[in-house]
C-alpha cells in the first residue's frame, strides 16, 4: 500500500483519530465546556464533521480565507481567531456573514472601526471577542483593566456586539513536564476568569471565554463548571491524533486534501 502512494501524502489511522475525538468531546462535556476545535492541523472538512458530530459547538480558524473555504464546505459556525483589517477583507467578511455565523477577534480601535462599518452596512452587529494577550506579546490587550478599558472604547461604536474574550497562552509550551503544564493551565484559567469577571462587573458581556491549547487538554478540570465561572469554550488544536505513523491494522485512509479543503492562500 505505502509503496503505491505518491508523496506528499497523509496516512490517518481512523480508529485512533475517532477515539481521540470522542474522548476529548466527552471530557469537555463532563465539565460543561463547549468545544470549538482549531482546524489549523487537519484543515479537513472530514474531521471537522467528525468533531461536530461528537458535539463541537463550531470551529476556530486562523484567517478569513480558511473561514471562506469551510463555509463553502457547509460549516456554518466559525470563530476567526485573528483580527480582520483592510477594506478588502472586511468586504469578504461582510459577504461571508450572510452565509454563516461568524465571530471575530479584535484588539485595536482600527480593527474595531472596520468591523463597525461592516455591522452598520449589513444592519446586523458583528459579534466580537476581545483578544487577551496570553504572554507571547504578538497581539491582544493586556489582561484586566486594559481589556475593560478597551471594551468601554469599542462599546461606543455602532455595529459591534461584544460577546466575550479569547486568549492564546502559547507560553505553556516552554514547560517540560506535566506539573509545569498544569500550573500554566491554572494560570491561564485564572487570568481569563478574572478578566471576564471584571468585564461583567463593569456591565459588559462575557458570555464566551475562549481558551486552550493542546497542552491544556489533560487539565480541563481547571476550566468550566465547578469553579464559579461560565461561558468557557476551548479551542484545542493538534488534538486529532492518528496522523503521525499508521498501523497496518485498523481502518486507514490515505489523503492528499481529498475532501476538497485546499490549503487556503495567504489572506
Amino acid at each position: 500500500m505505502y509503496n503505491e502512494l505518491s508523496t506528499p501524502a497523509v496516512i490517518v489511522d481512523l480508529d485512533i483519530a475517532e477515539r481521540n475525538i470522542a474522548r476529548m468531546a466527552e471530557r469537555l462535556r463532563a465539565k460543561g465546556i463547549a468545544h470549538r476545535p482549531h482546524i489549523k492541523t487537519t484543515k479537513s472538512a472530514y474531521f471537522v464533521r467528525k468533531q461536530l458530530a461528537a458535539g463541537a459547538a463550531g470551529i476556530t480558524v486562523a484567517k478569513l480565507a480558511e473561514a471562506e473555504t469551510f463555509v463553502q464546505l457547509g460549516i456554518d459556525n466559525i470563530l476567526v481567531a485573528y483580527p480582520i483589517v483592510g477594506e478588502d477583507k472586511l468586504r469578504r467578511l461582510e459577504a461571508l456573514r450572510s452565509k454563516a455565523s461568524i465571530v471575530v477577534t479584535v484588539d485595536s480601535m482600527e480593527a474595531a472601526e472596520g468591523l463597525s462599518g461592516v455591522g452598520m452596512r449589513s444592519k446586523q452587529p458583528v459579534d466580537v471577542l476581545i483578544e487577551v494577550d496570553g504572554g507571547l506579546h504578538r497581539g491582544g490587550r493586556q489582561p484586566g483593566a486594559d481589556t475593560v478599558d478597551f471594551a468601554r472604547a469599542i462599546s461606543a461604536l455602532p455595529g459591534i456586539r461584544l460577546k466575550g474574550i479569547m486568549g492564546y497562552f502559547g507560553t505553556i509550551y516552554r514547560n517540560k513536564d506535566e506539573e509545569g503544564f498544569r500550573k500554566a493551565a491554572q494560570h491561564e484559567s485564572q487570568v481569563l476568569r478574572e478578566t471576564a469577571s471584571l468585564l461583567r462587573a463593569a456591565g459588559f458581556c462575557a458570555d464566551i471565554v475562549s481558551a486552550g491549547s493542546f497542552a491544556v487538554g489533560p487539565h480541563v478540570q481547571l476550566f468550566g463548571r465547578g469553579d464559579g465561572s461560565s461561558g468557557w469554550q476551548l479551542h484545542f488544536f493538534r488534538r486529532v491524533r492518528g496522523f503521525h505513523g499508521a498501523r497496518r491494522r485498523g481502518r486507514l485512509r490515505a489523503a492528499r486534501h481529498r475532501d476538497g479543503c485546499q490549503r487556503a492562500a495567504a489572506g
